[in-house]
């Protein structure tokens, strides 16, 4: 088996284990992803204040992975529209970052 195979089944297996314990943490049932996508948001804005604390860099993705499972995708799924947007993304034009450092697309 390929490293990056294994390592798709690694991550889908951390998947699921995070699923069962948010199910019996949090309970189960897709009303949980509004409430988790607010308490994802809540931890991208402190990353911006500790962008060198992996803790919490694997604090959003395991809310990442599971708000994706609750919508019935699996990390196969999110690394397919991943390259899918990054094929969108390489054909867009670009503007100048903004005041804040941003750059959006046209």
């Amino acid at each position: 088996m390929s490293r990056p195979v294994q390592r798709i089944r690694d991550i889908n297996n951390l998947q699921k284990r995070i699923a069962a314990w948010a199910d019996e943490t949090f309970g189960k049932g897709v009303q949980r992803l509004g409430p988790l996508l607010l308490h994802m948001e809540e931890e991208v804005r402190e990353l911006r204040f500790k962008p060198n604390d992996a803790m919490e860099w694997g604090d959003v993705f395991m809310m990442l992975l599971d708000a994706a499972r609750l919508k019935g995708l699996t990390i196969v799924d999110l690394c397919n529209c991943a390259e899918s947007k990054l094929a969108e993304n390489k054909l867009r034009e670009w503007h100048e970052p903004d005041e804040n450092g941003v750059v959006r697309h046209k």
